[in-house]
């Protein structure tokens, strides 16, 4: 998929360049789980949307990170 980012293979003969974006890719991703397990423990619904159209699950998902959002602030 074009949307997905892919990290170099560690060969053993990476660049400096190449280990530090897989690095910078690989703490991004932390980052990333860390927070839709947020949104997931608060919004349950995000927990079964494994058979919902992809259309649907976006909204979803962008829903609920308003929604968490607005939690947050007040």
């Amino acid at each position: 998929k074009n949307c997905l980012l892919k990290t170099f293979t560690d060969t053993g003969r990476l660049t400096n360049e190449q280990q530090r974006f897989k690095q910078q890719v690989s703490q991004a991703r932390v980052v990333v789980d860390h927070a839709f397990g947020q949104l997931k423990e608060r919004w349950s619904c995000l927990l079964k949307c494994n058979d919902c159209d992809l259309k649907l699950v976006k909204r979803m998902v962008l829903t609920c990170c308003a929604l968490h959002n607005l939690c947050e602030d007040h």
